[in-house]
């Protein structure tokens, strides 16, 4: 039975869904014996504590969830596989305790924490990366031997050159280019998109976070970047994934330089933090990052329904 645009599209949800939930399942169950701090009140960090033994079993959690979900969402659009590994290592922020325990031990300037913070961020984005390009490689090994199993890209420019659909990438911040050549308007439109995307974000979880709890902090940047996402793609769809995932990093970064000059001193000045001066690393790429691929993810879904009742109605008049 040929599987209609209907089934498709709910197959990849259900693919989708169920690569995150599994993902997130296992490592809050199964990997976080291994990869919980050595103190139970110490929060998930790397650098600050001087744990790279961590950071690399968090690494190589992140990029075998991306190989698996690759594997598991064949069906579905890439972002959707990224989406599943990101959320998935989101049971560690599920696990971790508040940033205070961190404040607590930090015997030097408490300014200085946030210098750490920014370089766990860098990092973080590496592994994000590599995490992409694992998916990448993933579906093109499928593609190679079994080309129809992968989603068909129905908003797509057009077949290549021996009728074939091109392989949907991750990778790459511009929109592909026009008659092979790069112009500056897909630069500009990219960067407004970005633009618009991280201030839709950041306005809304400056108005979501409401305190410094795990739950506050997660939801908050979850619901911000997933709206921020929408907003985004629904005004500029030609954005690449790759330009909106980097969003939650990017604001870290901001949100950590303001915590770094906005910080009081004395003995108790963790005391009078703002709270978003407590979000972790791992929470900009698990909840922030999870919700900017699922707020892209659904934005796209949308416009490709707009774009089939659009060429089924046109079908119907002619």
């Amino acid at each position: 039975m040929k599987l209609t645009h209907r089934h498709l599209h709910l197959l990849e949800k259900i693919q989708v869904q169920l690569a995150a939930v599994a993902g997130v399942v296992l490592v809050y169950f199964a990997l976080w014996p291994v990869l919980r701090p050595s103190d139970p009140r110490d929060p998930v960090v790397f650098f600050v504590l001087g744990a790279p033994g961590s950071a690399a079993m968090f690494a190589g959690a992140l990029w075998v969830l991306a190989a698996v979900a690759a594997v598991l969402t064949v069906h579905a659009r890439p972002e959707g596989a990224l989406m599943a590994a990101v959320l998935g290592v989101g049971g560690v922020s599920l696990r971790s305790p508040q940033m205070r325990g961190l404040l607590w031990a930090w015997s030097g300037p408490l300014r200085n924490v946030f210098g750490w913070l920014i370089a766990e961020l860098a990092l973080l984005a590496a592994l994000l990366f590599v995490a992409a390009l694992i998916v990448d490689l993933v579906r093109r090994g499928i593609a190679a031997v079994r080309p129809q199993w992968l989603h068909k890209d129905v908003l797509a420019a057009g077949a290549s050159a021996d009728g074939k659909q091109p392989i949907r990438a991750l990778l790459g911040f511009l929109p592909p280019w026009r008659d092979g050549r790069w112009r500056p308007a897909d630069a500009s439109r990219t960067l407004a998109a970005m633009g618009l995307g991280l201030v839709v974000s950041v306005a809304l979880l400056v108005l979501l976070l409401r305190s410094p709890e795990r739950g506050q902090i997660l939801f908050a940047l979850l619901a911000a970047f997933l709206l921020g996402a929408m907003a985004a793609h629904q005004l500029l769809p030609e954005i690449r994934s790759a330009a909106i995932v980097c969003l939650p990093l990017l604001a870290g970064l901001g949100f950590y330089v303001l915590s770094m000059v906005a910080v009081p001193g004395g003995v108790d000045a963790w005391k009078s933090l703002p709270h978003y001066a407590c979000i972790l690393p791992v929470d900009w790429l698990t909840a922030g990052g999870g919700g900017t691929l699922i707020g892209y993810w659904m934005s796209e879904r949308l416009h490709e329904l707009r774009h089939i009742e659009k060429k089924l109605a046109g079908l119907a008049e002619a």
